[in-house]
């Protein structure tokens, strides 16, 4: 019926977003994203960046040394163990490093350092919104180093070990609540057909 091929639309949909293995590019975006906000959300650090960098608020996760002070640099360390097949848990460590605006003569002033900290501090939410889901940020914390600060702390959360073992979990879910069901109402196993084929060209 309509009524049951929208249902299998729907779970077919909400099966594959909760499956789906988490992306590290797409965590790069939601930093980016979040850092972003963060700057234009207080307003001292927003002052500061419209005076120093006007036309955009950088952050960079590589080719640093063609960056235009103040920027930020971002790295992620990714690191992961077994969890029980077919999930592992993640815990990505993030380094935000933060480097000020200097004048002609290299000097800067060290109180941006302690506003940016505040900022990420008071502003970086206890979980980060990636894509469809929420990732806990934990053993957050704060250094200074060498006149750079550093705004450290880690992602963790539980994910399929692959898209292979992902798409797997949707086609057996799908087969226990009876959801290969075409327009016409007979069977349809392409998708898992095409799990089949996926798994022998392995």
């Amino acid at each position: 019926s309509m009524n049951r091929q929208t249902s299998s639309r729907r779970t077919r949909s909400r099966f594959s977003r909760r499956f789906s293995m988490l992306k590290l590019r797409a965590i790069k975006k939601a930093l980016i994203q979040k850092i972003k906000a963060i700057v234009q959300t207080d307003e001292q650090l927003h002052a500061y960046f419209k005076e120093h960098s006007p036309d955009a608020v950088c952050v960079y996760f590589d080719n640093v040394d063609k960056a235009f002070f103040p920027y930020f640099y971002v790295e992620m360390t990714p690191y992961s163990r077994a969890w029980g097949e077919p999930y592992r848990e993640r815990r990505i460590k993030v380094n935000i490093q933060f480097l000020p605006w200097e004048d002609d003569n290299g000097d800067f002033n060290r109180n941006d350092l302690y506003d940016v900290a505040d900022a990420l501090e008071a502003l970086m939410p206890p979980v980060l919104q990636v894509e469809d889901r929420y990732i806990t940020i934990v053993d957050m914390s704060t250094t200074f180093y060498d006149d750079v600060l550093h705004y450290s702390f880690d992602l963790v959360f539980a994910d399929a070990v692959t898209d292979m073992e992902a798409h797997r979990i949707q086609v057996e879910l799908m087969q226990k609540l009876g959801l290969f069901i075409n327009k016409n109402g007979k069977e349809d196993t392409s998708i898992y057909d095409k799990y089949q084929t996926d798994k022998e060209e392995e």
